[in-house]
């Protein structure tokens, strides 16, 4: 009788020593689990972020390749306000130029101007606008940067999403063969309006085409 209590008894310790094991098992599975989801929203976070910065990069930079094309004129064409191919101010940090996109007519030049606006509201983030108009000719860039009158502004990325923490833009002359170029170089940083912690800077640099 004593000998098969003492099997039962073993039996039992067996039993809990077994739940105990499959208790930290599971309790470890799953903290790697959670672990993993959590890295991986992490991850999409940032590859949204990235792919974000990296597209409105790619658009400024694609069609900077275009400022100051205009074929019927001995040179590059500029906003009025401006001596250089491509005009930059500093506070807040903007970018402008102009183009030619037909050969005759109301629309026939492009004015575009990239410009950062800080915001005052915290519950939406610093935004970068695009404004864009269609012309007749030229104009200062002042007026370029305007919504309104043949052409608006809108903002490249949704502010309650992403805010925009930086846009600077330098630019550098590259003198060659008896002529001189611009190159353009614009520093991008942005981070998560629901998240700060996941962030991103990216800097590229293109060496105007029409000179």
């Amino acid at each position: 009788m004593s000998l098969k209590c003492a099997q039962r008894g073993v039996s039992l310790m067996e039993l809990l020593a077994a739940t105990l094991l499959g208790v930290m098992a599971l309790s470890i599975v799953g903290a790697i689990f959670i672990s993993g989801q959590k890295l991986a929203t992490q991850r999409s976070k940032q590859l949204l972020l990235i792919q974000n910065l990296a597209s409105a990069a790619l658009q400024i930079k694609q069609d900077l390749q275009r400022a100051g094309y205009d074929p019927t004129a001995a040179s590059p064409i500029s906003l009025t306000s401006s001596s250089q191919v491509v005009h930059l101010e500093s506070s807040p940090s903007a970018l402008g130029y102009v183009y030619r996109i037909a050969a005759t007519g109301q629309d026939a030049f492009r004015t575009v101007v990239v410009k950062h606006q800080p915001s005052l509201d915290a519950a939406v983030g610093h935004g970068l606008l695009l404004c864009e108009k269609q012309l007749t000719g030229s104009v200062s860039f002042y007026h370029a940067s305007l919504s309104g009158w043949n052409g608006h502004c809108f903002n490249l990325f949704n502010p309650e999403q992403i805010s925009v923490t930086e846009f600077s833009v330098t630019d550098t002359a590259i003198v060659g063969e008896g002529a001189e170029n611009q190159s353009i170089t614009i520093r991008l940083s942005g981070r998560l309006m629901t998240d700060p912690t996941i962030a991103h800077q990216l800097e590229l640099t293109t060496l105007l085409r029409n000179f």
